[in-house]
C-alpha cells in the first residue's frame, strides 16, 4: 500500500471489521482495526495492517477511547478515513465529534438524529412525526406499564428494549441465550404475561410492535451512501434467505435483490429525515397486502458491503475516495443474486426451520449451489477461520456453564 494514501480505520461493530476490512482490500486497501474484543479475528487478517484495542464502549470509556483513537490519527501521515460497525460506536462518534472530524474523514448525520434512530423509543416517535410505515408501535416504560395494559395490546406482536444492551444480562442469557433468541412472537396475552416474567424488571423503557407475518424471505434491506448534500451516490438491495434464530436473528444466508421500488422508497425516507452519510433500512414485505413495513434503521456500516461489494457495488471504496476528495461516480448497478454466508449460523438455524417446514433438507442443500462470498472463510485470508474456532469454543462453553447454573437455581426453588 502506498504509505501516503490516507489509511482506513474501522472499527469492530457487532459483526466485526472483517466484512468491511476485506472490502476495502479489493480497493488495493489495507486498514487499521479498532475493536474494543482483544481477540477480534480481524486482527488476524492478512489486510489488517495495525490493530489499536479500546475499553468497552460505555459512557465512562469515552474520554479514554478518544485520547487512543486521535493519538493513532495524530500518529499517521494523512487524515485517515473512518468506519463503524454498531450503533454504539455511530454514539460514541456522534457524541465526540468535535474532538474527532478535525482528525478523521467521515460523514455522520446531525447528532439528534443520531440519537433518534439508535433510541427505539425516540425512534418509534420519529417514525410518528414523519409518517414513515411502521408496525403498529406502542412504547412503554416497564413491564409493569404493559400488564397494565394488556387489552390494548394487538396481537401478534414482539417485544425489544429501547437499548439492545438492557436485555444482555447473564440472567437473560441463562434463559434465552443470546438477545436474537430472547424475541419471541407473542400470539395472545397470556403468553405475554408468561413472557414478561421471564424479562427484566426495569425501567429504561420497552417497545412493543405489531409482528408483520410472512416467511423469513419476505425481509429485505436497503443499503446506501448519502452525501453530504443529501444525494444517494450508492445504494443496493438485500433479501433474508435464512437467519438464525428464525424470525428475530441475525443474517446467515443472504443475498442481493433487485428491488428498484424499494431503494425509491428508502430515498424518500431518508430525504424526509434529512439524513445524510451510510445507511442501512431493514423492512419487511406483508403477505397479501405486498405493503412494505420498516423495522429498523441504522446508521452504520454492516456485513451487507461485503456481498454488496462482490456483486459490484463497494460502498465503503466509494465512502473512501468520496471523502479523500476523488470525485467518484455515482454507483448505478449491481448483480442481483450474489449471496453471503455464515456457515455455522446457518447451520444453527436448519433444526427451527426443519421442524417449521419452511425448508426440506434437499431444499437447503441446493440452496447453496449459487455464487457466494463467506463471513469468515476466504482463500486469500485464512487466519481468521483458522482462529476463529477458539472463541466458537469458548462461546459455547460459557452458554451451556450458565444454562446448567440457571437449571441448577430452578431446581432449588
Amino acid at each position: 500500500m502506498d504509505r501516503m494514501k490516507p489509511f482506513p480505520v474501522v472499527m469492530g461493530g457487532e459483526h466485526g471489521a472483517l466484512p468491511i476490512v476485506r472490502t476495502l482490500a479489493r480497493h488495493a486497501l489495507r486498514s487499521i482495526v479498532v475493536s474494543e474484543d482483544p481477540n477480534d479475528i480481524t486482527f488476524r487478517s492478512r489486510f489488517c495492517a495495525k490493530k489499536v484495542i479500546l475499553e468497552k464502549f460505555e459512557a465512562s470509556s469515552d474520554g479514554a477511547n478518544t485520547s487512543s483513537i486521535l493519538s493513532l490519527s495524530q500518529s499517521l501521515n494523512e487524515t485517515p478515513v473512518l468506519y463503524w460497525g454498531s450503533d454504539r460506536e455511530a454514539l460514541f462518534i456522534s457524541r465526540n465529534r468535535d474532538k474527532l472530524q478535525a482528525h478523521f474523514r467521515f460523514l455522520l448525520a446531525d447528532g439528534k438524529l443520531i440519537e433518534d434512530l439508535t433510541d427505539k423509543a425516540r425512534f418509534a416517535a420519529l417514525c410518528h412525526i414523519h409518517q414513515l410505515p411502521v408496525p403498529e408501535t406502542l412504547t412503554f416504560r416497564s413491564t409493569e406499564e404493559i400488564k397494565q395494559s394488556i387489552h390494548a395490546i394487538p396481537f401478534p406482536c414482539t417485544l425489544k428494549p429501547v437499548f439492545t444492551e438492557d436485555w444482555t444480562s447473564s440472567s437473560l442469557k441463562a434463559k434465552f441465550g443470546t438477545y436474537k433468541h430472547a424475541l419471541r412472537r407473542i400470539e395472545n396475552s397470556i403468553d405475554l404475561l408468561d413472557y414478561l416474567e421471564a424479562l427484566p424488571h426495569t425501567n429504561k423503557g420497552i417497545v412493543l410492535q405489531k409482528f408483520i407475518r410472512g416467511k423469513d424471505d419476505q425481509i429485505f434491506s436497503f443499503h446506501g451512501y448519502f452525501d453530504n448534500a443529501g444525494k444517494l451516490r450508492a445504494g443496493f438491495i438485500g433479501r433474508k434467505i435464512r437467519t438464525n434464530p428464525i424470525e428475530f436473528g441475525g443474517s446467515a444466508y443472504v443475498e442481493t435483490a433487485a428491488m428498484p421500488d424499494l431503494i425509491s422508497l428508502s430515498v424518500d425516507i431518508c430525504e424526509r429525515l434529512g439524513y445524510t452519510g451510510i445507511v442501512k433500512i431493514d423492512y419487511k414485505r406483508e403477505p397479501g397486502t405486498q405493503k412494505w413495513y420498516l423495522l429498523e434503521f441504522n446508521p452504520r456500516f454492516t456485513l451487507w458491503e461485503q456481498v454488496g461489494a462482490w456483486a459490484g457495488m463497494n460502498i465503503p471504496a466509494l465512502w473512501y475516495d468520496d471523502l479523500v476528495g476523488k470525485h467518484p461516480p455515482v454507483m448505478e448497478s449491481y448483480r442481483s443474486g450474489m449471496r453471503w454466508l455464515c456457515l455455522a449460523q446457518d447451520l444453527r438455524s436448519f433444526p427451527a426451520y426443519y421442524r417449521s417446514g419452511k425448508w426440506s433438507i434437499g431444499a437447503w442443500v441446493r440452496s447453496y449451489v449459487s455464487p457466494k462470498v463467506y463471513h469468515t472463510f476466504a482463500w486469500n485470508d485464512p487466519w481468521p477461520i483458522m482462529f476463529s474456532f477458539p472463541k466458537f469454543l469458548g462461546r459455547k462453553i460459557s452458554r451451556w456453564k450458565l444454562r446448567r447454573v440457571y437449571r441448577r437455581n430452578l431446581a432449588q426453588e
